[in-house]
């Protein structure tokens, strides 16, 4: 997220990928497996799972929110990064 969100950076480009994971600890070789078929098929799972539920744009958070936990909260779009985080702080926004 930082690569793309915060430092614009092109995470089209195979090499500032394996960059941006490296920079937080993971192993650039996870590139590769993101073409393996079984990658690809949750990467679709996952997507239809998305769209099914509302989502239309990347990013999207859902934070679950509310006494019970019950109450799911979608925010869109890098620039609601905030919301997320004061959503996950307890913040509890209201429906209007």
């Amino acid at each position: 997220f930082r690569a793309a969100w915060v430092e614009d950076r092109d995470v089209g480009d195979e090499a500032v990928v394996r960059a941006a994971l490296a920079e937080v600890g993971l192993d650039p070789a996870l590139v590769e497996r993101a073409g393996e078929p079984a990658t690809k098929q949750a990467l679709h799972d996952s997507t239809a799972a998305a769209i099914a539920g509302g989502v239309f744009g990347a990013p999207t958070s859902v934070v679950t929110v509310g006494a019970g936990g019950d109450r799911p909260v979608v925010f869109w779009g890098q620039d609601r990064l905030e919301l997320v985080d004061a959503a996950l702080r307890g913040w509890i926004p209201e429906v209007g």
